[in-house]
């Protein structure tokens, strides 16, 4: 499978703009032969918990048709992130679209405490992927039992959508190092870089062997996309400045 990690910069709270960048990204990525792509954490949003309820929108939000139709178009799978309303309260969700198929949503899980006054925790099982792939929504990284569901859903690849400030990044690469090695899985972070609502995104979305080695890597400046091939294990990296 190639899998392809967009790293975008947020355009916090203009949904209608951000869409339509994300469509572009999504029509770059399907001509280089991606069949997954995955964006960073609150993609279609931007990371503003505090403005979480009123950006909230419903799974079934007809802003997502362009999305599927995408999907269907394209042949193409990919996961976005937004803050979803629901009869609880307003979760993380990590939507997986896939070509003529009925929307998957993972609701975020474990909330880091910055969080919990803004967001209701999901309870769901991490939302698997082909059979052997699943995803993380940021924090949940850093949750042990998190990676153990994974396991027992049979994951072998492991990716997070996050959005880690630079000075979170040396925390989170090891931590991610260590989940490879000790699980002998594909681990990948798709990192949102740039402003991104109250913080700084650090970039630097990498790939890491099931040995644990980090195999490629975007830098920590400019929006771009890396591919890797889970059969050839083999990573490239290439910037929207270059793309578009």
């Amino acid at each position: 499978m190639k899998i392809c990690l967009a790293q975008t910069q947020s355009k916090s709270g203009l949904i209608a703009a951000t869409l339509q960048h994300h469509l572009s990204i999504l029509e770059l990525a399907g001509s280089e032969g991606a069949e997954l792509v995955v964006f960073p954490e609150l993609s279609l949003t931007g990371y503003l918990p505090e403005q979480g309820r009123a950006l909230a929108l419903a799974a079934n939000d007809k802003q997502f048709l362009p999305l599927q139709q995408m999907a269907d178009r394209a042949g193409l799978s990919f996961a976005v992130g937004a803050p979803i309303g629901h009869s609880k309260s307003v979760s993380i969700g990590l939507l997986l679209f896939q070509p003529y198929s009925s929307l998957q949503v993972y609701l975020k899980r474990y909330l880091h405490e910055d969080e919990q006054p803004f967001f209701e925790a999901g309870d769901g099982p991490p939302l698997l992927f082909s059979r052997n792939l699943t995803f993380a929504i940021c924090y949940e990284l850093s949750i042990p039992e998190h990676a153990e569901s994974a396991r027992t859903l049979g994951a072998e690849t492991y990716i997070v959508s996050a959005v880690k400030t630079a000075a979170q990044l040396e925390s989170t690469t090891a931590r991610l190092a260590k989940i490879a090695e000790e699980y002998s899985w594909t681990v990948l972070l798709c990192n949102s870089v740039g402003p991104n609502g109250d913080v700084s995104a650090g970039g630097a979305s990498a790939v890491w062997g099931s040995g644990g080695a980090q195999l490629c890597e975007l830098d920590d400046r400019r929006e771009g996309l890396l591919f890797y091939n889970t059969l050839k294990r083999e990573g490239s990296v290439k910037y929207l400045e270059e793309l578009l």
